[in-house]
């Protein structure tokens, strides 16, 4: 029987003691992989180096003692790395750079959904076309005019080139405009107009346009003699183009992924939005100001007044996310339900960390987060996925303590501040809002019972 009874903190100091063990084992790979990272980028450099000056070498018969230079260089390259492979407390000293380096990477990564399309996007479609615009202005002697034989031997490649760009644009808006307003749309305008202003959209769209005009113009008025040679690179880009549409066209579809990527989306904007204020005039400063060329944000200059521009903002952007979140309800969709509340999350999160450096604890933007999520709360009770309730609590405790930063004012560094407020006039607003969602999440939200934000009262309740 006692065994029974100590049963549970048994377990919980096992699985604290594995907790700590786990921390050790992934310290130790991963320092075992920045140990053998090291050995291997010190080998490809010394190969790298030996086969550069064999090369070079072979090129200029009298100039061998380039190869003893680069075995030379290489022999040094690998007893640099072998000693900082062997350094254990620099590579123990390294480790966790590297790890936090890896998390954020990791969180980049997942907050962006397009991000590797984007990317393919740069190496295969941008990088292509620069080499070959830079082709074309330095080896172009002259312009192969219509009616030329260059024109002619070139005109039918030239138009099918032009059909191909202008049926992959029309193809392109088609298909992404209806993904989506069709898709994306229904849970929210807001965030259908953010994914598709994501750069790797752009760059495709922009491209296309660039490109179709291009070839259109020398269609028709003719064409630099060295365009023949980057037909290749073009095709190339054209059909990578054609790739990347299918594979963005399958991602877009992701409607979890697209909400997480508007809530990174509106704390981005909300940071340029917000800028921190101005607490101290340089010289270089006050010698603008003197002939009136001081021409920065006012707002930035008054730290007692938060910015009134930003938390409109903020309103604008977090209502998409509500309306994500209400029609997800209403179709029963836990997992954009969850993705609303996240990306809502980040929103708070990017605007609460540079709101705080102004005075002033109201905040007209946390209180319509109050306010709206407590009719979420409402909703969500009557949702037949009982899990949506239990989010909407975990939320409101989650930018309630993100709204206790708020009124905190700029860091001084003589005077270091508490890691908590010891009070905050929100605090009795917050509380009672996660108190009211606690108690509809007790009592369900189809028994008549009248929610604590509406006037009710429940009897086990501590609000009563």
């Amino acid at each position: 029987m006692l065994s029974h009874l100590l049963r549970s903190h048994i377990e919980a100091d096992a699985a604290e003691k594995g907790e700590r063990l786990l921390t050790v084992i992934r310290f130790s790979q991963t320092r075992n992989k920045l140990m053998w990272s090291v050995f291997a980028a010190s080998l490809l450099l010394a190969f790298i180096v030996v086969l550069s000056s064999v090369v070079i070498a072979s090129r200029h018969v009298s100039a061998s003692y380039s190869i003893f230079a680069g075995i030379g260089l290489a022999i040094l390259i690998v007893a640099v790395g072998e000693h900082f492979r062997t350094d254990l407390p620099f590579l123990n000293r390294l480790t966790p750079n590297i790890w936090v380096s890896v998390t954020k990477l990791r969180v980049r990564i997942k907050s962006d959904f397009l991000r590797p399309h984007a990317l393919t996007a740069y190496a295969f479609v941008v990088v292509p076309a620069v080499l070959s615009a830079l082709l074309l202005a330095t080896r172009s002697v002259g312009w192969a005019k219509p009616g030329s034989t260059n024109y002619t031997a070139f005109a039918d490649l030239l138009k099918q080139l032009t059909a191909f760009a202008g049926i992959l644009l029309a193809a392109q808006i088609a298909l992404f405009n209806f993904m989506f307003g069709q898709l994306v749309g229904k849970y929210s305008s807001a965030i259908a107009v953010a994914v598709s202003k994501h750069r790797v959209v752009r760059v495709l769209r922009g491209y296309l346009t660039v490109l179709l005009v291009a070839l259109f113009f020398f269609y028709i008025f003719g064409f630099p003699d060295a365009l023949p040679r980057v037909a290749f690179p073009l095709t190339l880009s054209l059909a990578t183009t054609l790739i990347l549409m299918i594979w963005v066209s399958n991602t877009g579809i992701r409607i979890d992924q697209a909400i997480l990527y508007a809530g990174h989306h509106n704390g981005a904007l909300i940071a340029r939005f917000i800028k921190p204020p101005i607490l101290k005039r340089s010289k270089f400063w006050n010698a603008l100001s003197a002939v009136g060329l001081d021409w920065r944000n006012p707002e930035r200059m008054v730290v007692t007044l938060p910015p009134q521009e930003a938390s409109s903002a903020a309103m604008t952007l977090a209502s998409g996310l509500f309306n994500a979140a209400h029609k997800s309800i209403q179709e029963n969709q836990h997992e954009t339900f969850w993705a609303a509340l996240v990306a809502l999350a980040f929103t708070t999160e990017a605007y609460v960390k540079r709101r705080r450096d102004y005075l002033g604890s109201g905040d007209q933007f946390l209180s319509y987060l109050n306010d709206q999520l407590a009719a979420l709360a409402k909703a969500a009770a009557k949702a037949p996925n009982e899990y949506m309730v239990m989010n909407v609590v975990t939320t409101i405790g989650t930018i309630g303590a993100l709204a206790l930063e708020v009124g905190r004012g700029p860091d001084i560094p003589d005077k270091p501040k508490p890691e908590y407020p010891e009070s905050h006039p929100s605090f009795v607003h917050w509380q009672a809002l996660l108190g009211s969602a606690q108690e509809l999440l007790r009592i369900g939200g189809d028994h008549g019972v009248v929610p604590l934000w509406e006037g009710g009262v429940s009897g086990d309740s501590e609000f009563s």
